[in-house]
């Protein structure tokens, strides 16, 4: 496997699920990327109107401001920032649907959850190497 430097490359993750996007946060920044995590949508903007993002792994279904909408609002105002879009669904949409909704909307990337961390690493690897 090919050793990169990813020490240039920052990524957000957006999720409301505080153990998994601890342990996003942890896996990549171990791997060298600049990792800002957010906890909904509306944290997640507040955060990008601060900080350049590379890339942002987005779950669709949060409190506050959901997945969807946030993904609108990314692809209008940070047109160059690349979008993984995650879900495992909800009560009203399975999540082929919301990925798939995702994808129509400019995701560059969907991954159903739960996903395996060398799934999501060598997707991450893929968006920005």
């Amino acid at each position: 496997m090919e050793i990169r430097d990813n020490s240039l490359k920052s990524l957000m993750v957006v999720d409301d699920d505080d153990q998994l996007r601890n342990l996003l946060k942890e896996i990549f920044s171990r791997i060298n990327y600049q990792v800002i995590t957010a906890c909904d949508g509306a944290d997640a903007l507040k955060k990008m109107m601060q900080v350049k993002v590379d890339l942002v792994i987005l779950d669709l279904i949060m409190p506050e401001k959901e997945g969807i909408e946030t993904l609108s609002d990314i692809r209008v105002n940070y047109p160059e920032t690349k979008i993984m879009a995650v879900s495992g669904g909800s009560h009203q949409l399975n999540a082929p649907m919301l990925l798939n909704i995702a994808q129509t909307l400019g995701a560059d990337d969907v991954l159903k959850k739960p996903f395996d961390l060398n799934e999501i690493i060598e997707a991450v690897d893929k968006l920005l190497n």
